[in-house]
């Protein structure tokens, strides 16, 4: 896809998806609790990024209580 030819940072959408059910349940209950829609959610863990530091994925890391490194693959 010519928009995301730049963007080498990829979540680990499989272990990520786990660990929001482990810590809330579901990724209804995690969106709600991070006042995202299941549409954010998803367009998040499965677009690649251009850097770890943008803001969603330093959001989704704090509030699974992990590090960055630890959500990408």
């Amino acid at each position: 896809m010519e928009r995301y030819k730049r963007c080498a940072v990829r979540v680990n959408k499989d272990f990520v998806k786990r660990r929001v059910q482990y810590i809330f349940g579901s990724v209804e209950n995690y969106c709600k609790y991070a006042k995202i829609s299941r549409m954010r959610f998803w367009e998040i863990v499965n677009t690649p990024h251009l850097s770890k530091e943008v803001k969603c994925l330093q959001t989704m890391a704090r509030l699974l209580d992990l590090s960055i490194d630890e959500i990408l693959m």
